[in-house]
């Protein structure tokens, strides 16, 4: 038995990681393609804005070198800070001193190989004369070296005394390394993420199966009980059935009320399963109609009064004095609950008891109770009552009651948008009281 227990337990764990695990990966792609999509647009943005502000600081730079007759070495080591340019300028096809001060070897290297992308592929050559001695030529294009990319810009502008070859460059180093920062932090984002979704669905799951898992177990315990309810009558006929081939006269009839009267308590018990079993599945049928409950309440009371005088019980009735309003209900529902309580009280409480069966109206509602003064429940069994198969150790060796009663007349309240539940009568005994809406 603790080897099955301990098999569905893994079994529902396993479950459990396998939902949580599906839920958190289908969540988690989902996030991560929207963020690689994000990131995407973010840093295709970057990259156009800064080929812009590039190609404005190119046309500034030109436009300020086209209006200046004189250069200076100033001015051109603001511009590269300002601009993060690399400037190359030939005065008619000699370079100046400043590139030679300023840059080291990787970087002349880097504007030669600019310099002859923008010749081969560009068709402008920084070198050579241009062929308009009054027009400003250039061109912007973008190359890669040792993994880096550049934004290039040469120019060929004609002077006063020959041209100058123009060319700038522009690292997009900076760049490259911010959108690396960018990405590790959506990495992490997208992890700590993936991580919160996971705790997130892990209890999330937990609560979703949890309810199947106490539904397994009440199943269970319904099956093992119904079963062990079965088995006993089962015995008896069966035991019955074999002494019968050998009894005669008297004992041969005995057997057979004996068998009777097992076989009309497992039809009892079936019929009770079923009645359930149709809850379960929500395929119970009701007639409503407008009740006069304290009609009905005088019906039970009745049917009731002549088995309690037998047993040495008193019940007796008590209803409001003032007209109640009908109540919309199925009345032969309604009086299966009350006979459950009152057969149950009748049952379970000693001899002179007192069973009262009451009827109220307050704020939109009906209050119907049966109350004894027996010996009460106490108050850690007030809701196992109403479990299915539930009956008291001192009750348990009975035949006539198969701990149902109760949880059928909850089912029947409930889907009578109803409530029932038990108290403690004062001074002893127990209170079973029944609130039904008045529309």
């Amino acid at each position: 038995m603790k080897q099955n227990k301990d098999r569905k337990k893994n079994i529902y764990q396993k479950f459990h990681w396998k939902l949580t695990l599906f839920a958190t990966v289908v969540t988690g792609c989902i996030l991560v393609g929207a963020t690689l999509l994000c990131l995407s647009l973010s840093e295709r943005e970057l990259e156009r804005n800064q080929y812009i502000s590039f190609l404005n600081n190119v046309n500034t730079t030109l436009s300020h070198m086209e209006n200046q007759a004189v250069i200076s070495h100033q001015w051109l080591s603001r511009l590269e800070a300002s601009c993060q340019f690399m400037i190359q300028i030939y005065d008619n096809g000699t370079p100046l001193y400043y590139q030679q001060l300023h840059h080291s070897g990787g970087e002349l290297s880097v504007m030669e190989k600019a310099s002859a992308l923008a010749r081969e592929e560009h068709g402008m050559d920084i070198f050579a004369a241009p062929s308009s001695d009054k027009l400003l030529h250039h061109v912007e294009y973008a190359m890669e070296d040792a993994g880096v990319t550049y934004y290039a810009s040469a120019a060929t502008l004609p002077m006063e005394k020959g041209y100058l070859g123009i060319l700038l460059l522009h690292s997009t180093e900076n760049l490259q390394k911010d959108m690396q920062k960018q990405r590790l932090i959506f990495l992490l984002a997208d992890l700590g993420a993936v991580a919160v979704l996971f705790l997130f669905f892990w209890f999330f799951t937990g609560r979703l199966i949890r309810p199947l898992m106490e539904s397994r177990a009440r199943q269970t315990r319904f099956i093992s009980a119904a079963s062990h309810e079965l088995r006993a009558p089962l015995t008896v006929i069966m035991s019955a059935l074999s002494a019968l081939e050998t009894a005669s006269g008297n004992d041969r009839q005995r057997f057979i009320a004996m068998m009777q009267s097992e076989g009309k308590r497992m039809s009892r018990l079936i019929e009770d399963m079923l009645f359930l079993a149709g809850s379960d599945a929500r395929s119970w049928r009701f007639s409503m109609e407008e009740t006069e409950l304290d009609t009905l309440i005088l019906d039970v009371f009745e049917k009731y009064e002549t088995a309690a005088a037998k047993t040495k019980r008193q019940l007796t009735v008590r209803l409001p004095e003032q007209e109640l309003p009908p109540c919309l209900c199925d009345p032969q529902r309604i009086t299966q609950v009350l006979s459950i309580l009152i057969d149950n009280a009748l049952s379970y409480t000693p001899e002179d008891s007192r069973i009262t069966l009451s009827l109220s109206a307050s704020e939109h509602r009906f209050l119907l109770k049966v109350s004894d003064n027996g010996p009460g429940i106490p108050d850690e069994n007030k809701e196992k009552v109403f479990e299915r198969f539930y009956r008291a150790e001192d009750s348990r060796t009975g035949k006539e009651h198969f701990g149902l009663g109760l949880c059928i007349a909850r089912e029947i309240v409930e889907a009578h948008g109803g409530r029932i539940q038990v108290t403690d009568n004062v001074p002893q005994g127990a209170v079973f009281s029944i609130m039904l809406p008045d529309t």
